[in-house]
C-alpha cells in the first residue's frame, strides 16, 4: 500500500537514502529535499547505529576514488573511478566484487554476513526502515 503513512515514510526514507548514496550530508538533503531535519538525522543515525560497516565502508571506498587510484574490482581488472563522482564510483566498482564474494562464497559466515549486509541495506533505502 503506497497511501497514507506507510507510503509517506516510505517516499522520505528513499529520497533520504539515495541522496546520502551520492554522498550528501544531513544539512544539504534537508536543504534540497525540504524534509524536515528530524526525519533525516532519524535515519542516518539509523544507518550508523544498523549497519556501521557500510556506512564506514562507502566513506572508505568514496576516499580511494577521491584519490584518483585504480581500484581492483576483485576480477583482475583495475578501474579508474571518475573522482568528481566518487561517493558513486568507489563504491559500485567495489560493490561488484562484493556482491560476487557473496554469490561464490558458499557456506559460512562470510556469504550470510555478505548477503545480509546488502539485503539489509536495500531493506532500509527501498522501504524506509
Amino acid at each position: 500500500m503506497r497511501d497514507g503513512k506507510k507510503g509517506e515514510y516510505r517516499n522520505k526514507a528513499k529520497v533520504i537514502c539515495y541522496a546520502s548514496n551520492y554522498g550528501a550530508g544531513i544539512r544539504k538533503i534537508v536543504e534540497q529535499t525540504g524534509i524536515a531535519r528530524e526525519d533525516v538525522e532519524r535515519f542516518d543515525a539509523g544507518m550508523r547505529s544498523d549497519f556501521p560497516l557500510l556506512v564506514q565502508w562507502k566513506r572508505d571506498m568514496a576516499t580511494v576514488a577521491q584519490s584518483e587510484a585504480l581500484m581492483d574490482n576483485g576480477f583482475g581488472r583495475m578501474m579508474r573511478p571518475n573522482p568528481e563522482r566518487a561517493y558513486t564510483h568507489g563504491p559500485a566498482l567495489m560493490g561488484q566484487i562484493a556482491v560476487a564474494q557473496a554469490v561464490v562464497v558458499v557456506g559460512g559466515s562470510t556469504r550470510s554476513q555478505t548477503v545480509s549486509l546488502w539485503a539489509s541495506h536495500r531493506s532500509r533505502c527501498s522501504l524506509g526502515r
